[in-house]
């Protein structure tokens, strides 16, 4: 009687921790397709040129953020902007002849 029980007790075990792996891979899943970006290159470029009126000369999606970079007169702006809110993360200048 003694080695049913356990032997019940093992199975279910094994079950409970079948279930808890493919409950943490369908996380995983879930959690890398919803990193796709809500902003397109065209709306963060927008966002970039409300802070300074020049002309982008690059976009581009590294991870996370969008580096965005324009050009006014001499210098040349970078900013990094979040893909999923918009919110402009930092920003950088320099000279540029």
């Amino acid at each position: 009687m003694k080695e049913k029980i356990l032997s019940f007790l093992n199975k279910n075990f094994m079950f409970i921790v079948a279930g808890m792996v493919l409950l943490i891979v369908l996380l995983l899943i879930m959690i890398l397709f919803n990193n796709k970006p809500k902003l397109t290159c065209e709306e963060v470029e927008k966002i970039a040129l409300e802070k300074i009126n020049g002309k982008v000369i690059g976009c581009e999606l590294e991870r996370r953020n969008y580096e965005v970079t324009v050009h006014h007169e001499n210098y040349e702006y970078e900013f990094k902007i979040s893909a999923k809110t918009g919110e402009v993360m930092s920003y950088e200048s320099e000279i540029v002849k």
